[in-house]
């Protein structure tokens, strides 16, 4: 192991694993003896993304990748492959062995864990370690360890949310059941859903399924009186003050325009909403929509969330398209017979509903891109869409003139 390549890697393993009551360390001491031997697959940055035994015989981690794309298919393919040829070790890219106490190595074997693989959790406020394993029972979980404040309080939201739906279930469709929460760690069963579809087409979910999900608690507030309102205009405060320079000034200028285009006097529906409901947390087993990952769950944002949300991150951050082609998905969806029945007994203006789908993504998403060192590529695809969709909206409904739009769009181009 490279202790100066996987330095940082070393503390998250240490902080996250001494959590669960398993201290590790990266170089044996007189106290930490005892030796875990793995292997691992790196980041394009050269960071740790899996660890997994060194006697695996199955690739569990795979169970951490997404599919959004035939060479993500082909990864997994091959990847399977070399496992079932008994050549597991030629997918590793290193090998790590993590030493621990005589008391964590009892620990570690007491667990009775029969596979188990880790992914080291995505770069950002809300990083978190993700152990899945499997017991001898047969019996599997997701184990999630926060390793920030941001992600203690969104694992709060999320045993919040499950405790939630397991008190009142969905009919038709699938959540994971909660098994234990405790400050910074949560348990929750693995549905099985290693060989789950996903797609990056809405129109494949079953719409039954899908409309119980963007309906559950679905009423009616004043605009000016909702938390996601209230918050979304003291976030845009915040990022004026903050000032990062990543971020287009032409943007935040379109954003508090539309916002001041909106009547805050005016009810508006609203509903509990998953958060993230995108292609990588919604999987079908059969005929039945399995939702996972429900950390940014609320209870009441605007009506009709979901169904922007999945639009707009599976057009732009899969298929690399732009704000036209989610304008046409959108209008396409809404005008199908079952969703003209669902206005119809959900009274809803989706011009409006979108338009406050926007304050609230933009300015959750633009406040976490914040207080990230680095920004991915997907980013600048989120800005492009958000400023378009902007323009748009503030070009239909007349608020901003044309002239003034032209001008804002010049200098988003220049800035980004």
């Amino acid at each position: 192991m490279s202790t100066y390549v996987y330095q940082a890697d070393s503390q998250r393993l240490q902080t996250g694993l001494g959590a669960i009551g398993l201290p590790v360390s990266a170089t044996p001491t007189p106290d930490f003896t005892c030796s875990i031997s793995c292997y691992l697959y790196r980041n394009p940055d050269g960071s740790i993304r899996w660890i997994w035994p060194v006697g695996a015989d199955q690739p569990d981690f795979l169970r951490f990748y997404q599919v959004g794309s035939q060479r993500a298919q082909v990864f997994i393919w091959l990847v399977r492959l070399l496992f079932r040829l008994k050549l597991g070790r030629l997918v590793a890219q290193d090998r790590l062995i993590l030493y621990t106490t005589v008391d964590g190595y009892q620990l570690f074997r007491r667990s009775q864990l029969n596979r188990w693989a880790l992914f080291m959790g995505t770069p950002s406020p809300n990083r978190k370690l993700v152990l899945w394993y499997s017991t001898r029972s047969s019996k599997s979980y997701f184990l999630k360890i926060a390793l920030t404040s941001p992600a203690t309080n969104t694992l709060r939201q999320e045993a919040l949310a499950l405790r939630q739906v397991q008190r009142v279930p969905f009919l038709e469709l699938e959540t994971p059941r909660l098994k234990s929460y405790s400050g910074a760690v949560l348990i929750q069963e693995d549905m099985g859903l290693a060989d789950g579809r996903q797609t990056t087409q809405l129109a494949d979910f079953p719409s039954g399924a899908l409309q119980e999900l963007v309906s559950r608690n679905w009423h009616t507030q004043l605009l000016q009186q909702t938390d996601f309102w209230l918050q979304a205009r003291e976030t845009v405060s915040e990022l004026w003050i903050t000032n990062d320079p990543r971020i287009p000034v032409s943007l935040l200028i379109k954003l508090e325009q539309l916002m001041r285009s909106i009547n805050e006097q005016s009810p508006v529906p609203l509903a509990a909403a998953h958060g993230d409901f995108t292609p990588r947390n919604a999987l079908l087993m059969g005929d039945r929509l399995c939702v996972v990952d429900w950390a940014l769950y609320q209870a009441g944002l605007p009506g009709l969330y979901d169904l922007f949300h999945f639009l707009y991150q599976s057009t732009t951050l899969i298929e690399h398209k732009g704000y036209g082609v989610i304008r046409q998905q959108i209008d396409a969806t809404l005008n199908q017979p079952e969703w003209q029945l669902f206005r119809e007994r959900h009274p809803i203006d989706t011009n409006l509903s979108e338009m406050l789908y926007l304050v609230h993504t933009i300015t959750h998403h633009l406040s976490a891109y914040s207080r990230q060192e680095e920004w991915h590529q997907q980013t600048d695809w989120q800005l492009t869409t958000w400023n378009d969709a902007l323009t748009y909206w503030l070009n239909r409904t007349q608020a901003v003139s044309a002239q003034k739009l032209l001008l804002h769009d010049l200098a988003f181009w220049s800035e980004a």
